[in-house]
């Protein structure tokens, strides 16, 4: 029955991704795929940890948490920002702000995305055989919402009108790109398999 309730709410979701409205689109998708990466990572850690007092583990399932969270926002966010920037549009009004909002937005669940990395990297040598597999994912899922991110604030920023704001947040998506690619490096071996 739970797991009925689940796809319908997932099917809602897919349903909102396909239909005509602007939003939700690839920055929701993103959000979702980080949330879904994140979530991974809790049961990961959570059933590799179990029956254990690691206090290192205590602390990173805290950091996840959290992280879950902000992603589930980010869903929401995303569609927001862009909302916000299409009724400034209708409304013949200046989406300055509103185009600085887009591009944080993805920007901000790079982040997300990257912390929830580095917060479990250092447990993916100890994951369980069994939950390589799952493992792998949530690195996949994560990388996924990282590409589509940075893509959505590279392809926002030229609509950034403000020059300090747009300097200011393409030196953000640059450094948000390269600690995210230092973060994914150490789950290089996990998202390519084969690789030596």
């Amino acid at each position: 029955m739970a797991e009925r309730g689940m796809g319908h709410m997932l099917g809602e979701f897919v349903h909102s991704l396909s239909g005509k409205n602007p939003t939700p689109a690839g920055g929701a998708a993103a959000a979702a795929a980080v949330a879904c990466g994140v979530g991974l990572f809790l049961k990961v850690g959570r059933i590799t940890q179990a029956g254990q007092e690691a206090p290192e583990w205590k602390r990173t399932e805290a950091v996840l948490e959290v992280l879950s969270l902000r992603a589930l926002g980010a869903v929401q966010a995303d569609c927001d920002a862009f909302d916000a920037v299409l009724a400034a549009k209708r409304r013949g009004e200046d989406a300055r702000a509103a185009w600085v909002q887009a591009t944080e937005s993805p920007l901000d669940l790079v982040l997300v995305a990257t912390e929830a990395l580095v917060a479990f990297a250092p447990f993916r040598e100890h994951v369980k055989r069994a939950l390589t597999a799952d493992c792998n994912a949530a690195a996949e899922l994560l990388s996924a919402g990282i590409a589509i991110s940075l893509e959505n604030a590279r392809g926002n920023l030229p609509c950034v009108q403000d020059g300090e704001d747009r300097e200011r947040l393409e030196r953000a998506r640059q450094d948000a790109s390269q600690d995210a690619a230092e973060a994914l490096g150490c789950f290089e071996k996990v998202l390519r398999p084969g690789s030596s």
